[in-house]
């Protein structure tokens, strides 16, 4: 087990971040992207994204742990490929949706993007150096939050 440095709550060694704050343990490579959790239920949570791979989902070995009823063992994954994120559904029982689109397979991933798995909202920002367009993300869409 390694403590988290910001809350030092104790962590399975290949958790890239902390079940219990949400922080990155340790980054491979530079931060380009984040995930923030929008909705009280899924606790606190700003998740950052480097070109490895995470994954999310019910159980302790996931990156991002949702400990929800609907959320699938191994739900999902968030990955860089080629200049872009995706997110893809791990075969989920009951899916992923991104901007309250199902997604069966994977969805590209652009700024200010919804991701919803059971009942936790993500939304997926590009950090200032990744970003290719000075744009502000767009706000919410409530309907997309219940």
């Amino acid at each position: 087990m390694i403590r988290c440095a910001q809350c030092g709550y104790p962590n399975r060694e290949d958790n890239l971040f902390c079940t219990q704050c949400g922080a990155r343990r340790s980054t491979d490579g530079p931060v380009l992207a984040d995930l923030i959790a929008l909705n009280a239920e899924s606790g606190p949570g700003d998740y950052a994204l480097s070109a490895s791979p995470l994954r999310i989902g019910r159980e302790e070995s996931n990156d991002i742990v949702i400990p929800e009823e609907q959320v699938s063992k191994h739900h999902a994954s968030v990955f860089y490929e080629k200049g872009q994120f995706w997110v893809e559904n791990l075969k989920s029982t009951n899916g992923l949706c991104v901007n309250g689109k199902s997604v069966e397979d994977r969805s590209s991933l652009n700024q200010g993007d919804l991701i919803k798995i059971g009942t936790t909202i993500l939304r997926f920002e590009l950090c200032d150096s990744a970003r290719s367009s000075s744009l502000p993300a767009p706000p919410p869409d409530e309907e997309l939050l219940t």
